[in-house]
């Protein structure tokens, strides 16, 4: 595990859902950090993967690291997890406040720019009104070249206002 920086909303929400639930945040903030960890997939669920990953990126001793690991052993099973649904919404909450253009709404369409998660030369153009991103179009970076998606109908405001930050884009192209 690299530096992980958990986002602030991500954070805040996991700590609302605990104490709705009746947990006590700050007996068991460790074991609370550590299982939010694992469910973000920031941290792989073995054991030994744990003390490894604990053992390189903290400060902590080899009893506490399994003090930590028995305890959250032991709450584990009472521990909400995170489902399908709430993942996939912060998932999409993250895209959105890492957007290289801020979301915000075009004609009947909600717009972002966000760097693609898979090719780092691309920026994908997303549309976040429903419950899930529809890709609109994308960017190549290299050449600044935009190809829509041809199973959705661009509207001309739409295409002015990708057209337009395409150019403050590419001027301001510092990244």
């Amino acid at each position: 595990m690299e530096n992980t920086t958990i986002p602030d909303y991500e954070w805040n929400l996991w700590l609302e859902i605990m104490e709705q639930k009746g947990y006590d945040v700050l007996k068991y903030s460790k074991e609370i950090v550590l299982d939010f960890l694992i469910e973000r997939g920031h941290l792989k669920p073995l054991r030994e993967d744990i003390i490894r990953t604990l053992r390189e990126n903290t400060e902590m001793s080899t009893i506490e690291i399994m003090e930590l690991i028995q305890n959250h052993s032991r709450i584990k099973s009472t521990l909400p997890s995170l489902t399908l649904t709430i993942n996939q919404k912060l998932d999409k909450i993250n895209r959105e406040m890492n957007s290289l253009v801020p979301f915000r709404k075009v004609g009947d369409r909600l717009v972002g720019f966000v760097p693609n998660e898979t090719n780092e030369n691309v920026i994908d153009i997303l549309d976040g009104m429903g419950n899930h991103h529809i890709l609109l179009g994308s960017i190549d970076r290299k050449t600044w070249s935009l190809k829509w998606n041809p199973y959705w109908v661009i509207q001309p405001d739409l295409n002015r206002y990708v057209v337009g930050e395409i150019r403050n884009l590419k001027e301001n192209s510092w990244f």
